[in-house]
């Protein structure tokens, strides 16, 4: 038995439609393909070559304020009513605070107080509850080994008897590396706790992307301490501790990003019905100023060392 001949006709209709539902489903996934593919060269884009670009303008930066403070420290520290209390006021993150210069890479960088996320995009960085470059104790400091300027891409290279130089506003400071190594990412010994020998550690990701915790340079101080001491008795935030990541960034993210989707629905719309001119002049100006939002949500995201 046969349909009858309105059902056959309809039938064949749905049958008749179904290639092409297919193609624009293909067209659609392929879209959908290549425009996430565009976003994520971009990004790469952004968190890399754009990102060396700010890197070495805010090193350019840095480099003058810090010359200024060393002068004005100087001018402090020779005033006959200085105290003590002058010289070891705590510096607010982001702050550059000291001269990082390894003679083997080849490497001079400016350091600034703390070491999360936005800090080390623009410089090395210190991690706040250790003390200060050349102080008595374990002074900790951090850098991006593949991203914002890859201070530390060539940390790796590092051996024993190597020397690290720093200079704060208390001095200068010589270091000589005796251990290079890969641990995990707890691990209590380069976090900045309280110990009878006098170091600089260096930290960056592990080769691996992070997952399998950081690699550490430490180094022992020749010669004496600095005299002063200075401590952040705050405490560290997640994204401070060297291979975490700003978590507030998550709800950013999703927010620019959908953004950025609708954007881009609306856009292939007017693309449509519009003349292509008439709606790349008022799509592009939206679409880049919120694809760079969703892209600075995103690198938040990335862990501050990698």
């Amino acid at each position: 038995m046969y349909p009858p001949a309105k059902k056959r006709r309809k039938l064949s209709e749905t049958l008749g439609g179904l290639p092409n539902e297919i193609k624009r489903m293909g067209r659609a996934a392929i879209t959908a393909i290549t425009i996430m593919g565009v976003l994520l060269l971009a990004f790469s884009w952004y968190a890399s070559w754009f990102g060396h670009l700010m890197y070495e303008r805010n090193q350019r930066i840095m480099v003058d304020e810090l010359n200024e403070d060393f002068t004005a420290a100087a001018t402090i520290a020779a005033a006959p009513q200085a105290t003590d209390k002058d010289l070891t006021a705590i510096p607010p993150r982001g702050k550059p605070i000291a001269l990082l210069e390894i003679p083997k890479l080849g490497l001079s960088e400016v350091v600034v107080q703390g070491t999360g996320t936005a800090e080390l995009r623009a410089a090395v960085g210190h991690y706040r509850p250790a003390p200060m470059p050349g102080q008595s104790g374990n002074a900790v400091l951090a850098g991006h080994r593949n991203l914002y300027g890859s201070p530390f891409a060539r940390l790796a290279e590092m051996a024993p008897g190597d020397k690290i130089v720093t200079t704060t506003q208390e001095g200068r400071f010589t270091f000589t590396v005796e251990l290079v190594e890969q641990a995990g990412t707890g691990h209590d010994d380069f976090l900045g706790q309280e110990t009878f020998v006098n170091r600089l550690t260096l930290l960056t990701t592990a080769d691996n992307g992070g997952q399998g915790g950081r690699l550490a340079v430490v180094s022992r101080l020749d010669g004496q301490p600095a005299s002063l001491k200075t401590v952040d008795p705050n405490q560290p935030k997640e994204d401070e501790l060297g291979l975490g990541r700003d978590t507030s960034a998550w709800w950013p993210a999703l927010g620019w990003g959908a953004a950025l989707f609708a954007l881009l629905a609306g856009t292939i719309q007017l693309y449509r019905r519009w003349r292509r001119t008439s709606a790349y002049l008022i799509t592009t100006p939206p679409l880049l100023a919120v694809g760079l939002l969703w892209f600075e949500a995103l690198a938040r995201l990335i862990p501050s060392t990698y």
